[in-house]
C-alpha cells in the first residue's frame, strides 16, 4: 500500500474501504480540516451468524490517529418485502449487532432492504437488494511447476483452483470473491478479487477464473501449508458495490506511471435532511456460498 496517495483538497477518497478491509497500514494524508462525518461499514449476508454494522467517524483521522468510533446511534435494517426490523445493538467501540439464532437468518435473495442510521440529530438512510450467489462445485489445490515470464516469476508449489459457473441472464451479476486462512481473512488490497458476468452481454454463465490464490496476505508474501485451513466465499454484490471496491482498491494501490487522479469514492449512504452533514461507506446485502479444504 503506497504511503504517499495524493488527494485533493477535503477529499475522504479510501476512508470508508479502509475500514471495510481492516488495513493494518497508515496512509498519512495532508487535507485542510473539514466537518467530522460519519462512516458507515453495513456488509450483511445470508450466513447464519451474527451480523455487524461498524459506524465511525472521519474526525481525526489524519492526525494519524485510530478512527474514532461512533457510540450511542441508533441502527436497524428493515426487510422491505416483510417489513420486518432487525434493531442492532451498540456493542461499543462503533460496533453494532445483530444477534442470530443458528437456525436463522437475515437476508434473504431477492428482497430489498432499507438501512436507517441515527446519531445525535441526524439520521441516515440507505437502501439495496440481496443479490445472488452461485454454487461452488470444487475447491482444491494443485502443484503447478515454476512459471517465468515477463510479467514476474511464480514458484512452483500448491496453487488453489476453484470451479465455479455463473447463473446465466436474466440482468449481470457482480461477485467477490473472498479468502480466509484459519479463519483471518485476506483483506490487503492487492487480494481484491472482483468477478463481473453479462456486463455488455460479456462472459454471460461462463466459469469464473480457475486461479484463486494472491500472495500478500495477512502474513506478508504468504501462501497456505500443510494443515491450513482455507475458506473460500463467493458473496453476490451489486453493480454498485462491484463499481464501490473496484474503484477503492484501484485508488489505494494508485501509483507509478500509470497513476490516476484521486477520486472521491460512491456511496448510497445519504442523509434524510438537508443540513445533515454527508456520510461515507456502504450498505450492501448478498447472498453468500462457501467451501472449505485443508492443504494437504
Amino acid at each position: 500500500m503506497k504511503s504517499y496517495i495524493s488527494i485533493l483538497k477535503n477529499s475522504l477518497l479510501v476512508l470508508s474501504l479502509l475500514t471495510l478491509m481492516s488495513c493494518e497500514d497508515r496512509i498519512q494524508v495532508k487535507v485542510d480540516k473539514t466537518d467530522s462525518r460519519i462512516t458507515v461499514d453495513a456488509f450483511l449476508n445470508n450466513l447464519r451468524q451474527d451480523q455487524q454494522i461498524r459506524i465511525t467517524s472521519t474526525n481525526s483521522y489524519f492526525s494519524g490517529t485510530t478512527t474514532p468510533p461512533v457510540i450511542g446511534a441508533e441502527v436497524s435494517v428493515t426487510d422491505l418485502n416483510t417489513n420486518k426490523k432487525y434493531s442492532f445493538s451498540d456493542k461499543g467501540e462503533g460496533n453494532y449487532v445483530y444477534t442470530l439464532h443458528p437456525s436463522d437468518t437475515m437476508i434473504v435473495t431477492g428482497h430489498s432492504y432499507q438501512l436507517t442510521v441515527r446519531y445525535k440529530s441526524y439520521e441516515y438512510n440507505a437502501m439495496t437488494s440481496a443479490k445472488r450467489s452461485v454454487t461452488i462445485d470444487a475447491l482444491y489445490f494443485k502443484y503447478e511447476e515454476a512459471v517465468n515470464s515477463l510479467l514476474g516469476n511464480i514458484p512452483a508449489g500448491l496453487k488453489l483452483k476453484l470451479l465455479a459457473k455463473d447463473q446465466p441472464g436474466p440482468t449481470p451479476d457482480f461477485y467477490w470473491v473472498k479468502l480466509y486462512k484459519n479463519t483471518k481473512f485476506y483483506s490487503r488490497p492487492q487480494n481484491m478479487q472482483l468477478e463481473s458476468f453479462g456486463l455488455n452481454n460479456e462472459s454471460d454463465g461462463l466459469l469464473f477464473s480457475p486461479d484463486r490464490w494472491k500472495t500478500s496476505g495477512p502474513d506478508g508474501e504468504d501462501v497456505p501449508k500443510t494443515g491450513d485451513i482455507v475458506r473460500l466465499e463467493i458473496h453476490g454484490i451489486s453493480r454498485e458495490v462491484y463499481d464501490f471496491l473496484s474503484l477503492g482498491a484501484k485508488m489505494i494501490n494508485n501509483g507509478g506511471m500509470f497513476a490516476v487522479p484521486s477520486v472521491n469514492l460512491p456511496t448510497n449512504i445519504h442523509p434524510v435532511n438537508e443540513n445533515t452533514p454527508e456520510a461515507l461507506g456502504f450498505f450492501s446485502v448478498s447472498e453468500v456460498n462457501y467451501k472449505e479444504i485443508v492443504c494437504p
